[in-house]
């Protein structure tokens, strides 16, 4: 102890309570904090096959390159979670939807969520082919085409199936007394089994694709329309009426259902006593 001018002992007291901190000269390092080492993560899930648009139902694998972990997805294009359905079978993409997958194991941190949006288009449909056959290898025809009162026009009459469309025509026809003009091939509505209205498809066949002698042309014939159940009429006959140069027909008997019948130029008269004029409809849907 201290007297003001000298100091005593008076270690018989004990010793007064005091810590010493040492270190280096200057400021004292504090110990740093162990930085943790990160751990792993679970590679990032793949599809296959890659995300994209297509025609048809896919069925989509998802793997990852880490071994023993557990794939986690989604088709409503939420975040998947470790709730979410587990992967363990292809998923069946059937319509359009986005696909998310996260890959999960014990001792790893999750990986980075995938996701693959897959467009599912409908398929162009194949038209189903139909025909409606009132066709016939007749020899004996009936004349149109003519300027005189009751051959100006011909008509062939045939009822719609569910197929609404013509793609096409064959017509069993030939010229008379050299070359006519160009023919015109017509389809109308009917009333009372004959035409009615105006024409719902008019086309134009040359006259030099028909022969002299009875043969089938084919006449692209593109309508779309037709109802079920509905009778319709072909209707044939040429540009430029005349009573020298025209056409025919071929005849015969091939349904009982249907009319043939004939143009006076304001009148049309069932002419079915003759037959049906050979006719086939190529129709489709």
């Amino acid at each position: 102890m201290y007297t003001g001018t000298t100091w005593l002992d008076n270690s018989a007291s004990g010793d007064g309570s005091t810590k010493l901190y040492l270190g280096a000269s200057g400021t004292p390092t504090p110990t740093p904090t162990p930085t943790p080492t990160p751990q792993p993560a679970v590679a990032t899930p793949a599809f296959n096959p890659v995300a994209g648009t297509y025609s048809s139902v896919q069925s989509v694998t998802i793997t990852t390159s880490t071994s023993g972990d557990t794939i986690r997805y989604t088709t409503d294009g939420s975040t998947p979670t470790a709730s979410s359905t587990i992967y363990s079978a292809p998923v069946s993409v059937t319509t359009t939807k986005t696909l998310k997958a996260i890959g999960l194991k014990s001792g790893m941190a999750n990986s980075a969520v995938a996701s693959a949006l897959y467009t599912i288009t409908a398929p162009t449909p194949t038209p189903t082919p139909g025909v409606i056959n009132l066709s016939n290898t007749s020899t004996t025809g009936s004349s149109f085409g003519r300027n005189d009162s009751d051959q100006k026009k011909r008509a062939q009459t045939f009822t719609a199936t569910n197929l609404q469309k013509i793609t096409s025509l064959d017509l069993r026809v030939k010229r008379d007394n050299g070359v006519p003009s160009n023919m015109t091939v017509e389809l109308y509505a009917t009333s009372a089994n004959m035409p009615t209205g105006a024409a719902l498809k008019s086309v134009t066949v040359t006259a030099s694709s028909i022969s002299s002698s009875f043969g089938t042309i084919s006449v692209p014939f593109a309508y779309t329309g037709l109802v079920n159940g509905t009778k319709y009429a072909i209707v044939l006959s040429q540009v430029t009426l005349s009573n020298s140069i025209f056409y025919e027909w071929a005849v015969a008997a091939t349904s009982s259902t249907e009319y043939f019948s004939m143009y006076t130029g304001t009148t049309w008269l069932d002419n079915s006593s003759s037959g049906d004029g050979s006719t086939k409809i190529y129709v489709s849907n």
